[in-house]
C-alpha cells in the first residue's frame, strides 16, 4: 500500500489524507442527517463529487432530468406498468447505450455516478441508480435490492418482478434471481425470498462506498480507501467492519492513536467476533510501537 504521506501523521492523524472538510463531504452529511430517504441522485454524485467538485452534482442531476425528459412521451402513452417499464429500459440501454462493464468491472470509474453517465459504462449498483432515478422521474416506480453480489432492482407496483441493471436491463422472475444467485456465488449463498426485499437509500449509498472501498484498497490508495471507509461511518457509525478496516489501515499507515480508537470501538461492537482476539493482539503490538516511537 501507498504510504508516501505517513510521514505526515505526526501527532496521530494527517489532516493533509483527510477529506472530512471537502464542500461535497459536508454536503453528504447534511443530505444523509435525517433519515434513510433523501435523494438518492444527489448522494450519489455527491459521492463521486470528492473526485472532482461539486459541479458535478448539478451536471449529474441536469443529465438524469434530460434523459427523463426524452422518455416521458413514450411512458404517457404507455397504458400499463409493464409497458412504462418497458419503455425505460428501452430507451436507457437501446437508445442510450448504457451498459454493464464487463470488460474493466473494477475500473473506479464504473462506481462514480458522474462518470457512468458521461460514459454509458458501470456496474450493477450505478445503472441501478441511474434507472431507479429516471424511473422515479417519470412513473415508474423501483426500488433497490441489495442482493448478494449483484445489485437489482424490483418494480413496487409489480409484485415478482425485477431488473438486472447490468445485463441490459432484462427482466428477471423469482426463479431467474435463484439461478442468478447460485451463478454469482457458485452455490455459497442459499437463496432466501428474504433477499429480494428493497432497500433503503442509505444501504444503497453504503454499498456503492463499500465497492470503491474494496476497488481503492486493492489499488493500494490509502487516500481514497480512508474517504470510502469515512463516508460508511459517517452513515453507519456502528458498522464494525468498516472501524475494523479503517482502524488497522491507519495503524499500518502511522496514526496509530486514531487507530486504536476505531479498533477499541470494534471489539466493544464485536464481543462474539471469532476475530477478537487476533485484533486485541493487533492493538497491544501497536501500544508497544507506539512506546517505542514515543
Amino acid at each position: 500500500m501507498d504510504l508516501e504521506a505517513a510521514d505526515l501523521f505526526n501527532d496521530g492523524w494527517a489532516p493533509s489524507l483527510s477529506r472530512a472538510r471537502h464542500p461535497a463531504r459536508l454536503r453528504l452529511a447534511e443530505l444523509t442527517a435525517e433519515g434513510d430517504d433523501f435523494d438518492l441522485s444527489e448522494a450519489a454524485l455527491l459521492v463521486a463529487a470528492e473526485e472532482r467538485d461539486l459541479s458535478v452534482v448539478g451536471e449529474g442531476m441536469d443529465g438524469l432530468e434530460a434523459l427523463a425528459d426524452e422518455l416521458r412521451p413514450h411512458t404517457l402513452a404507455a397504458t400499463t406498468p409493464l409497458a412504462r417499464l418497458e419503455a425505460l429500459i428501452e430507451h436507457l440501454f437501446v437508445d442510450e447505450g448504457f451498459l454493464g462493464n464487463e470488460d474493466n468491472y473494477y475500473d473506479p470509474r464504473n462506481s462514480y455516478l458522474d462518470h457512468v453517465l458521461e460514459r454509458r459504462l458501470g456496474i450493477p449498483i450505478t445503472l441501478g441508480v441511474v434507472v431507479q432515478e429516471v424511473g422515479a422521474r417519470v412513473g415508474v416506480p423501483l426500488q433497490g435490492v441489495g442482493f448478494p453480489a449483484h445489485f437489482l432492482l424490483r418494480h413496487a407496483r409489480l409484485p415478482g418482478v425485477y431488473v438486472d441493471p447490468f445485463h441490459h436491463g432484462r427482466l428477471l422472475s423469482i426463479s431467474d434471481c435463484k439461478a442468478l444467485l447460485e451463478r454469482a456465488t457458485r452455490g455459497r449463498v442459499p437463496f432466501r425470498r428474504d433477499l429480494l426485499k428493497p432497500i433503503s437509500n442509505r444501504r444503497i449509498i453504503i454499498r456503492m462506498l463499500n465497492n470503491l472501498r474494496a476497488i481503492h484498497s486493492g489499488q493500494g490508495d490509502v487516500v481514497r480507501t480512508l474517504a470510502a471507509l469515512d463516508r460508511i461511518l459517517m452513515l453507519a457509525p456502528a458498522s464494525a467492519s468498516a472501524l475494523k478496516a479503517r482502524g488497522a489501515l491507519l495503524i499500518e499507515a502511522g496514526a496509530v492513536t486514531r487507530g486504536l480508537d476505531d479498533l477499541e470501538t470494534y471489539l466493544a461492537l464485536a464481543r462474539g467476533a471469532t476475530d477478537w482476539l487476533e485484533v486485541k493482539r493487533q492493538m497491544d503490538q501497536a501500544r508497544r510501537k507506539l512506546r517505542q516511537i514515543n
